[in-house]
């Protein structure tokens, strides 16, 4: 946008050239510089992938009361869902959708807090 009303100041385009290239700036914006939509997308599949966890950790809570007595403890199935749900993370949206593990680092921590 910065550059379309610079170009007015240099060219000093006529009406029609200054509203065509105001329409022309949408195609010059890089969805991935849109911080807001990737911040909303981001606790989306945070909290897609937190849900997916803590359903299979529950399924396995589930198979391993069936097949022993002894119930594992809080602290190991603890343990167990961060892990899984760190994996999860790292798979889904580091290695398949690029994103830096920088950025979802406090995302990781808020939601693993709840395993």
């Amino acid at each position: 946008m910065a550059t379309r009303l610079i170009e007015f100041t240099q060219e000093d385009p006529c009406t029609l050239g200054r509203v065509s290239r105001l329409l022309d700036v949408p195609s010059g914006v890089d969805n991935q510089l849109n911080l807001l939509g990737l911040v909303g997308q981001i606790e989306e599949d945070f909290a897609c992938i937190a849900q997916t966890t803590a359903k299979n950790l529950e399924r396995l809570i589930a198979d391993n009361e069936l097949l022993e007595e002894t119930p594992i403890p809080d602290e190991v199935l603890s343990q167990m869902g961060k892990e899984m749900f760190r994996q999860a993370v790292e798979t889904e949206l580091v290695l398949l959708r690029g994103l830096d593990p920088d950025l979802l680092a406090p995302y990781i921590e808020k939601y693993e807090s709840g395993f």
